[in-house]
C-alpha cells in the first residue's frame, strides 16, 4: 500500500475501534489513551493456549512479540511527536498561561518572540519521554494481554476486557513516566535555560520539590485512563443510534461515528489535562489537588478556561495517532521481513 493508504487505513482505525478487527490502545502524553487498530501477532492458538505458560519456546515468543510492539511504538511514536510538536506546544501554553488568544494567534506570538525554534523548545525532553512512556506502555499492554490469553484460552480478547487491559497499562505508564513529563514540561515552559538536561530538571525538582514534586499531576493523569471506556460506551451506543436510523453501516459510517466518539471522549476529559498541565508545570503544585486546581481555572477563566487550546489538542491526537500506527507498521513489517 502507499503511505496515502496507510494513512488513511490508520485514521479509519483510529476512529472504528473493534468493528474493524482487534483493539489496541495508544496512550499519549497526557495519559489519554486511544482505541486503534492491533495489527495481528503470532499467538499460540485456543488449542495450545492453555500450556502455554509450560511451554519456553511460547514465553519466548510472547516477550519477543511485546519488545517487538514496544519498540515499534516507541520509534514511531518520536516521529509523529515530532510532526505534531508545534501543536502540542500551542497546546501547552494555552493550558497553562492565562488569556483568550486562539490557536493561531498563540502561535504566532511564540514565533514572533523565539521565532520558529519556539515551536520546538523542549522538544528532546519530550522526545525521550514520549519514547519511554510508549515503550512503558506498549510492553505492559502485550504482557497483560499475552497473561490474560493464555489465562483465558483465547486467542483474541473481547472488547472490555481490552479496554480492562489497557487501562491497567495505563495506570502503570502513568505511575512509571509521570516524572518525565513534569520534567520536560517545566524544560518546555522555561524562559531561560534554567535546566541543562532532562536528568539535570529531574534532580532539581526532586530536591527542592521532594518526589512529590515528580509526580505532580498524576491523579488526573490516572483519571484519564477513563478517556478510552467513554469512548467505547459512545461508540457503541451512536452505532446502535445510527443503524436504526440507515440501517446496515459502511466503513464511512464507521468513520463518523468512531470521530464523533473519541471528541466526545476527549471533551468530556479535557479540564483533566489542563488541570494536569497546571500541575506539572507549577513549582508549587505538589501542595495543590486537581479539585483546587479546576476551581482556581474557574474563577479564573471560568469555563472556557477549562477548555482552552482544544482545537490544538484534537487536531494533535488524530495526526499523532494516525502517524504513529503507520510508522508501528512500517517498523514491525521490516523486522518481520529480515527475520523471515
Amino acid at each position: 500500500r502507499t503511505w496515502v493508504e496507510k494513512l488513511f487505513s490508520a485514521l479509519l482505525s483510529f476512529t472504528i475501534g473493534r468493528d474493524a478487527g482487534p483493539m489496541a490502545q495508544r496512550q499519549d502524553e497526557s495519559g489519554e489513551t486511544a482505541m486503534v487498530l492491533e495489527p495481528e501477532l503470532p499467538l499460540p492458538g485456543p488449542e495450545l493456549a492453555v500450556h502455554a505458560h509450560n511451554d519456553p519456546s511460547t514465553q519466548s515468543s510472547v516477550l519477543a512479540g511485546a519488545l517487538l510492539r514496544a519498540t515499534a511504538g516507541g520509534l514511531s511514536s518520536m516521529v509523529s511527536l515530532t510532526a505534531c510538536y508545534p501543536l502540542d506546544t500551542v497546546r501547552t501554553h494555552m493550558q497553562v498561561h492565562k488569556g483568550t488568544a486562539d490557536t493561531f494567534t498563540v502561535m504566532r506570538n511564540i514565533v514572533q518572540q523565539r521565532g520558529i525554534e519556539g515551536l520546538y523548545d523542549g522538544l528532546a525532553p519530550s522526545l525521550a519521554a514520549q519514547t519511554a512512556s510508549t515503550f512503558v506502555y506498549y510492553l505492559a499492554y502485550e504482557a497483560l494481554k499475552r497473561a490474560t490469553l493464555v489465562m483465558q484460552s483465547r486467542r483474541h480478547l473481547a472488547p472490555m476486557a481490552n479496554l480492562t487491559v489497557a487501562a491497567a497499562a495505563g495506570i502503570v505508564n502513568v505511575l512509571v513516566t509521570t516524572p518525565l513529563w513534569v520534567a520536560s514540561m517545566r524544560m518546555r515552559l522555561q524562559k531561560k535555560a534554567q535546566f541543562s538536561s532532562l536528568w539535570d530538571a529531574l534532580a532539581h525538582i526532586a530536591k527542592e520539590e521532594g518526589l512529590a514534586g515528580l509526580w505532580s499531576g498524576t491523579v488526573p493523569s490516572l483519571l484519564l485512563v477513563s478517556n478510552p471506556v467513554i469512548q467505547f460506551v459512545s461508540y457503541e451506543n451512536f452505532k446502535r443510534l445510527l443503524a436504526r436510523i440507515v440501517g446496515s453501516l459502511g466503513a464511512g459510517h464507521f468513520f463518523v461515528v468512531g470521530a464523533l466518539a473519541k471528541f466526545l471522549a476527549t471533551l468530556l476529559t479535557y479540564p483533566l489535562q489542563v488541570a494536569q498541565s497546571r500541575l506539572r508545570s507549577s513549582p508549587d503544585s505538589a501542595r495543590a489537588t486537581t479539585f483546587t486546581c479546576l476551581a482556581a481555572i474557574l474563577r479564573e477563566s471560568g469555563l472556557r478556561g477549562l477548555f482552552r487550546g482544544l482545537e490544538a489538542k484534537l487536531a494533535q491526537t488524530v495526526l499523532m495517532a494516525a502517524l504513529t500506527l503507520m510508522g508501528a507498521e512500517e517498523i514491525e513489517m521490516a523486522v518481520y521481513k529480515i527475520a523471515g
